[in-house]
């Protein structure tokens, strides 16, 4: 073959797609053909670049379709048939082999785009789950809360009664010490149910500290439980605690937050039954 006639060839041996005779003739002439060489490696650079530029667009049905009928044709030819087509002489540039790569390329770089495009939409789609997700764990844990609250409160409500209603109820009023000479309480007192105390005009409390109601036995003070303070000075407990001794009276002492054993703040409220 003459120059000219492998230079025809350049294209298809950048595509790969050459048969082995004149594969291994083009390569021996571009070692010693610069110019060839050259557009070699041009050719080479552009099909890089192909499937990355190639627009996000399917390739025109008419194409597709002369494509394929052309390597339908070429396929179904018996071994050592004659080629007398122009386009299919092995001699010249085989278009139907470089167009099929053409459109190869445009079919996976259209792909590859259209992927990452769908990668890109299920990440913001896992983003926003995750989000939901954590909104509804927090809303979950928030009612878990309300709802542990509302049975507490309903215990308390449910104790309350139980108390004023029991048939020994005993009721005892409580005064002020020097602590908190404004302070008055006064305190229900079941030896079955257990021990309500309310009071009025209690000085507000460091968060270092808690009110703490005593029942004063002859075997020592017995905690009666924590007051709930309200900004007003308002205090209240409501506890079950309960024992077989009659108190000698109720006393409301400062101690430390989360209340101790034994009394050992100041006094701020005493009652004797």
């Amino acid at each position: 073959m003459q120059h000219d006639d492998l230079r025809e060839l350049v294209a298809s041996y950048a595509l790969d797609a050459l048969p082995e005779t004149e594969r291994a003739a083009i390569a021996a002439h571009l070692d010693v053909c610069p110019e060839c060489t050259g557009e070699l490696a041009s050719f080479r650079a552009v099909l890089s670049e192909l499937a990355y530029t190639a627009p996000e667009r399917r390739a025109p049905e008419a194409l597709r379709a002369r494509v394929l009928a052309a390597i339908d044709r070429e396929a179904q030819l018996p071994a050592g048939a004659p080629i007398n087509a122009p386009s299919q002489r092995r001699g010249t540039n085989p278009w139907w082999l470089a167009a099929a790569a053409v459109l190869a390329a445009i079919l996976v770089g259209g792909y590859a785009m259209l992927l990452q495009t769908h990668i890109g939409f299920l990440d913001r789609e896992l983003r926003e789950a995750r989000a939901q997700a954590e909104s509804a764990r927090r809303q979950l844990i928030d009612a878990q809360a309300q709802l542990t609250g509302a049975k507490q409160q309903l215990q308390r409500v449910s104790l309350t009664t139980q108390i004023l209603a029991a048939p020994d109820v005993i009721k005892v009023d409580l005064k002020g010490q020097p602590a908190a000479p404004a302070a008055i309480g006064r305190a229900f007192w079941s030896p079955t149910r257990g021990t309500i105390l309310t009071a009025n005009a209690l000085p507000p409390l460091p968060p270092s500290q808690v009110y703490q109601l005593w029942m004063v036995t002859p075997a020592g003070p017995l905690s009666a439980g924590l007051l709930s303070l309200d900004p007003q000075g308002g205090g209240l407990v409501v506890d079950n605690t309960t024992t077989p001794e009659r108190p000698a009276a109720f006393a409301v002492t400062i101690e430390p937050a989360g209340g101790v054993p034994a009394p050992t703040g100041a006094r701020v409220l005493i009652g004797a039954l």
